[in-house]
C-alpha cells in the first residue's frame, strides 16, 4: 500500500519537487527552519519528513486522521486485492495474476533501468564523480572490510531468507500441490535464479547506481526504508523525467509486493482447508479477520514504527531463523539426505551434485547457528530494553503471544483431527 500510494503521489505531483505539491511545502518549511541549508540538503530532509508524515511516525493514530487519512482507501484496496486473489485460488488467482504481473514488472524495471544507465554524469561541473560508471563500481567492486564485518553476513542472510521465502513454509506449501514426477530440481533452480535476476540485475542496478550518482557513498548507508522511500524519491526529483520514472518504479514495487504477500497468505489458507475442512470462503474470511486485526494494530501504533519493528524482529526475523533451522534439521536428519535426494530426482532432468546434500545436512545448520548467535548478541539487548521502556512494544508482544497461542491451539486441534482420520499412518 505504501508503494502504490507513492506511485499515485508521483501522478498527483505531491512527490516531485517543483510540482507545487506537498513536497514543495515541506521543503519550504525545512528552509524556513534552517535558512543556511543547501537545496540538496533541504530536499533530503524534506523527503525524510514526507515519509515520516506519511506513515504517522510522530504519533499513534496519526495516519488515521488529517490529510493522511485519504490514503486509507489505498490500504483497503491493497488488502482487498490480496484476498480476492487468495479467494480465487492458486490457479485462477495467484498463478493468473503472476502471469500478468511478472512480465509487467520486468517491462517496468527495464524502462527504469535504461533511464538510470543513460544518466551519464548529470552534474559534471559540480559532481564529476557522480557518474553511472562510478555508481556501477560502487555496487560491484568488493569491499574487503565489509566482508569481514559480521553485520554484513547477518544482513545478507536475512535478505536471502525474505527473498526466497525460506522459513515461511511457502515453498513447502506450493510444493505440496506438485505431482510426484514433477521436476522440482528445475523448479528450484528457476525460482532462485529468477529471484536473483530481479533483485540484483534489475533492482540492484537501478537503486544503488542511481542513489550513488546523486547522493555519493552515503547511498550505501541507507536502510531498506531509507533507500526506498527517502533516498530514491530524492534521486528521482533530481533526475530528468523523474516523475515518470518514480511512478514506474513504485508501481513495479507494488506488483512485486503483491506477488509476495499473496504467497505468504496461501500456507495458512491451505492449513485451514486441510486441517479443518473449511470451504474457501470460510478460510479466507477467518484469515482476513486475523490479517485485518494485525494490519489495524500496526497502522494505529505508528509512532516510531515501533509496532512494525517489533513484529518484524520477532516474527519476520527471530522466528524465521528458528523455523528455517527446524526445516533444515527435518530434511537433513529426520527425512535424511538419501531420501531427500531420491525424492528430488523423481522426474528431474538435472542432477543435484551430491556435495549439496552434505552442505544441507552439516554446513547449513552450522551456518545458521553461526549467524543466529551474533544476530541475537547484537540485536537482542536493544529489543529487551525496548520492551521495558516502550508500552507499544509490550502491546505488540502481547498481541503476538495471543495470536501464537491461538495458532498453536488450532494446530493441536487439526493434529487430533488428522490422527483420528489416520492421516499420520500414511
Amino acid at each position: 500500500a505504501w508503494c502504490l500510494s507513492y506511485a499515485l503521489q508521483y501522478l498527483t505531483g505531491d512527490l516531485l519537487s517543483g510540482g507545487g505539491g506537498r513536497i514543495d511545502t515541506i521543503v519550504a518549511n525545512v528552509q524556513a527552519a534552517d535558512p543556511d541549508a543547501s537545496q540538496s540538503a533541504a530536499l533530503s530532509t524534506a523527503y525524510g519528513n514526507f515519509f515520516g508524515e506519511f506513515v504517522g511516525i510522530e504519533s499513534n493514530g496519526f495516519a488515521l486522521g488529517g490529510e493522511n487519512s485519504r490514503w486509507i482507501w489505498v490500504i483497503a484496496f491493497t488488502f482487498l486485492v490480496n484476498f480476492v486473489l487468495i479467494y480465487r485460488g492458486i490457479t485462477k488467482g495467484i498463478e493468473k495474476f503472476c502471469r500478468l504481473a511478472m512480465p509487467l514488472m520486468v517491462l517496468l524495471a527495464l524502462i527504469v533501468l535504461v533511464r538510470v544507465l543513460t544518466l551519464g554524469t548529470p552534474d559534471a561541473a559540480n559532481n564529476p564523480e557522480g557518474s553511472v560508471i562510478n555508481g556501477l563500481g560502487f555496487m560491484w567492486n568488493p569491499n574487503v572490510e565489509k566482508l569481514r564485518d559480521p553485520q554484513t553476513w547477518l544482513a545478507a542472510s536475512g535478505q536471502i531468507f525474505f527473498s526466497l521465502s525460506v522459513g515461511f513454509g511457502i515453498i513447502i506449501n506450493y510444493a505440496s500441490y506438485l505431482r510426484r514426477n514433477d521436476d522440482v530440481v528445475l523448479s528450484g533452480l528457476t525460482s532462485s535464479s529468477m529471484n536473483e535476476f530481479f533483485e540484483v540485475c534489475l533492482g540492484g542496478l537501478i537503486t544503488l547506481p542511481a542513489a550513488f550518482i546523486f547522493l555519493g557513498v552515503a547511498a550505501g548507508e541507507q536502510g531498506t526504508f531509507g533507500l526506498g522511500f527517502i533516498a530514491l524519491p530524492n534521486v528521482f526529483t533530481l533526475m530528468p523525467g523523474g516523475g515518470l520514472v518514480g511512478f514506474l518504479w513504485f508501481f513495479m514495487l507494488f506488483l512485486a509486493a503483491i506477488t509476495s504477500s499473496v504467497s505468504m497468505l496461501q500456507p495458512f489458507i491451505a492449513f485451514l482447508e486441510e486441517g479443518f475442512g473449511l470451504k474457501r470462503h470460510a478460510s479466507v474470511a477467518l484469515l482476513g479477520l486475523i490479517a485485518a486485526m494485525g494490519s489495524a494494530f500496526v497502522l494505529y501504533f505508528s509512532a516510531g514504527l515501533t509496532a512494525l519493528d517489533t513484529f518484524d524482529f520477532w516474527v519476520g526475523t527471530f522466528l524465521i531463523y528458528i523455523l528455517a533451522m527446524f526445516q533444515c534439521v527435518l530434511y537433513g536428519w529426520i527425512l535424511g539426505i538419501d531420501e531427500g535426494e531420491r525424492s528430488a530426482h523423481e522426474g528431474a532432468h538435472m542432477k543435484i551434485p551430491r556435495f549439496v546434500q552434505y552442505l544441507l545436512k552439516y554446513v547449513t545448520p552450522l551456518y545458521l547457528v553461526a549467524i543466529f548467535v551474533p544476530f541475537c548478541y547484537f540485536n537482542m539487548p536493544g529489543y529487551v530494553k525496548s520492551i521495558s521502556e516502550k508500552p507499544v512494544t509490550q502491546y505488540s508482544l502481547a498481541f503476538l503471544a495471543a495470536l501464537l497461542g491461538f495458532l498453536l491451539l488450532m494446530i493441536h486441534i487439526a493434529g487430533r483431527r488428522w490422527d483420528a482420520q489416520g492421516r499420520f499412518n500414511d
